[in-house]
């Protein structure tokens, strides 16, 4: 026995001086091993199956008609059959010209496993830049029947003008060719190295989560910019891309290509979020249909401008975007570029407030790797740089709250006030959370006089972008949101808010309350992917939410949030989202409603932190180390940002 114990430890020795290499190995043979079974099918197939093959509504490749035209007719309808007789298919496409946005309903009949036929119904929503489809199927297909899907032509276009369109299809064809699959490469190589280099640096990533984070939140983000096509995907992302464009070319102007207007258009067919690539084959074509479109020397000027209290929130994407143009990119890369600057941004600042917070560490890790908020990360949108500063304006707050007697820094309580100030100015509703620094302790400063300064210091801070948010809707009241419809600001605030303060505060409440459990812990805040859907295991964001905000510790044993302080930040949190919603009534709905609409859960996130801190106790205690129970939220948190990135984006161009 003593012979074999020794054994095994000169082996773990032997084993250790290589086990950077092994780690190195595992994860290229992970992607070799994923690679090779996501084209096993391919790989064996008949050779009359192999390649990729024009068809005919017969099925037969290679008959001479691969330049058939077939029509429907699109007021009448009528379907389009073609007969493929049980061979696999992994992608079936086809061209078609039609006027406008095409939907085809498409019903596919496939042999299972046992050799039985099973019905597949779909909608096929295809992008209008591109004027083709290719369908991810993956099957042995007898038939693939299409229909043209009336339900956004019927509401969209008069009789008269449908009866002008015609839609052909044309260039029908099965596509099995194997293929290394990028974004897959990098979920493989993300997902496989993070496991690795945890099992290497247990001990310094259960001590740091911070770097654990780093590498899951530029992992997934990456694999979801390149899952993304280059147009619209995200809330209101031709507007925020317009700012952002604009930004980087400031002061001046800059001619270019005729795309970039058609991007910042929200009513562009080019850009039209709900048709958005299917399929790897689609996402390709429409990278390279766009920057060919982009190089046809078709020019616009667009002006540079900023955007007013909502310029800092665009300035990481406008630095992509202006190194991007710099070094003569394409499109697709300029469009990219703007987005990886918001994640970078996003990654420092997030980075730089997990390692600093003394209270919540854990907690604020797992909101940082939520779905939505990556996807927020990755889009062009200004709250993932207010969520972002907000993190690390109040982590930095904490770490002064709680150090020794004497021992506060007055740069970091500065550096705090203009992070927050920075961040919060683009969405002045989150003023309150500087209220937080009036319990800076007076203790911790040298001289009390000190003390009431800093306090001083973010009540101004506070007045300050109050005054931001409130002055504007004062000198201009009959502006606000026109897609509300026919908005009064100033009458709403007036006649309503101010003027019946206890009617609107019971239609606040009412509105609050009917949305309260999905906003603050379920899939409107944390599992939303704007024009692409939700992700519908939101199951297991209630489940991790409970168990970290249930179990979590702060850094040293004798940090307590006493009874007023957790008081103190609920009432902050409240006035907050009483803000957000006001700020919607008042700019978002006609005068007197009283169901308020357009709050989003994602309006809440900046304040998930200072509740979720609140709701923790220690009533619940979990008995392992420090370093173990950093780590397991870290693999929960990897488990969701994966996941749904996974299930959500990446599986459609797998």
């Amino acid at each position: 026995m003593r012979k074999m114990r020794e054994r095994i430890v000169n082996m773990a020795k032997k084993i250790g001086k290589w086990k950077y290499l092994l780690a190195a190995l595992f994860v290229v043979l992970a992607c070799v091993v994923v690679e090779l079974a996501s084209n096993w099918n391919l790989l064996f197939l008949p050779e009359e199956e192999r390649g990729l093959q024009q068809v005919n509504l017969e099925g037969k490749s290679g008959m001479g008609d691969e330049e058939a035209r077939y029509a429907l007719d699109v007021r009448k309808g009528g379907a389009l059959t073609v007969d493929l007789g049980g061979r696999y298919v992994k992608y079936f496409s086809y061209e078609y010209s039609f006027d406008t946005l095409l939907d085809m309903d498409v019903s596919v009949t496939y042999l299972n496993p046992y050799g039985e036929r099973e019905v597949l119904k779909l909608k096929d929503s295809s992008p209008r830049v591109i004027g083709s489809s290719a369908i991810e199927l993956g099957e042995r297909v007898e038939k693939i029947q299409m229909s043209l899907n009336f339900d956004r032509l019927d509401s969209a276009y008069t009789e008269e003008e449908l009866n002008g369109m015609s839609l052909e299809i044309f260039h029908l064809s099965v596509d099995n060719r194997p293929a290394v699959n990028l974004v897959r490469l990098l979920l493989t190589a993300a997902i496989a190295g993070g496991l690795m280099l945890l099992i290497l640096f247990w001990g310094h990533v259960g001590t740091h989560p911070e770097y654990g984070f780093l590498w899951i939140a530029l992992s997934v983000g990456m694999i979801l910019i390149f899952a993304f096509p280059p147009t619209k995907v995200g809330w209101d992302e031709e507007t925020h891309f317009r700012r952002a464009y604009q930004l980087s070319i400031w002061p001046g102007s800059a001619e270019d290509t005729v795309l970039y207007p058609k991007m910042m258009d929200a009513s562009s067919l080019e850009n039209w979020p709900l048709n958005v690539p299917q399929s790897k084959p689609e996402l390709d074509k429409v990278r390279d249909t766009l920057n060919e479109y982009a190089d046809n020397g078709v020019t616009a000027v667009v002006d540079g401008d900023t955007s007013g209290i909502y310029t800092p929130g665009y300035l990481p994407h406008a630095v992509g975007i202006k190194l991007a143009r710099a070094l003569g990119m394409s499109y697709t890369w300029v469009y990219m570029a703007g987005r990886i600057g918001g994640l970078v941004f996003y990654c420092i600042m997030m980075f730089l407030a997990i390692r600093f917070t003394p209270v919540g560490k854990r907690i604020m890790l797992l909101i940082s790797l939520m779905p939505e908020v990556l996807f927020l990360a990755v889009t062009y949108t200004y709250d993932s740089v207010v969520l972002a500063c907000v993190m690390l304006g109040l982590a930095l707050l904490f770490r002064e709250m709680y150090k020794p007697e004497g021992k506060i820094s007055w740069w970091v309580c500065l550096l705090s006030i203009l992070i927050l100030c920075g961040g919060i100015l683009p969405k002045a509703v989150y003023a309150p959370l500087l209220l937080l620094g009036l319990f800076l302790p007076l203790s911790g400063f040298k001289k009390k006089w000190q003390g009431w300064c800093w306090r001083g210091g973010y009540a101004l801070g506070f007045l300050l972008l109050m005054a931001s948010f409130v002055i504007p809707t004062l000198l201009s009241p009959g502006t606000g949101d026109v897609r509300g419809g026919a908005v009064d600001p100033g009458l709403q605030m007036s006649q309503y808010v101010l003027g019946q303060p206890l009617q609107y505060a019971q239609v606040l409440l009412k509105n609050i309350f009917e949305t309260l459990p999905e906003d603050f812990a379920g899939k409107w805040v944390f599992c939303q992917f704007g024009h692409l859907g939700v992700y519908q295991r939101f199951y297991l964001v209630y489940l991790i939410a409970f168990a970290v905000i249930a179990t979590d510790r702060h850094e040293e044993e004798h940090i307590r949030l006493k009874a007023g302080r957790r008081i103190g930040i609920f009432a902050v949190v409240a006035v907050s989202v009483a803000l957000v919603w006001t700020s919607m009534y008042i700019a978002y709905n006609v005068p007197g409603a009283t169901a308020i609409q357009g709050v989003q859960g994602r309006y809440y996130l900046p304040l998930m932190f200072p509740l979720y801190l609140i709701l923790n106790t220690r009533l619940i205690q979990v008995r392992t180390s420090r370093i173990n129970y950093s780590n397991a939220v870290l693999l929960m948190s990897a488990v969701l940002a994966y996941g749904a990135s996974y299930w959500q984006l990446c599986e459609r161009y797998l």
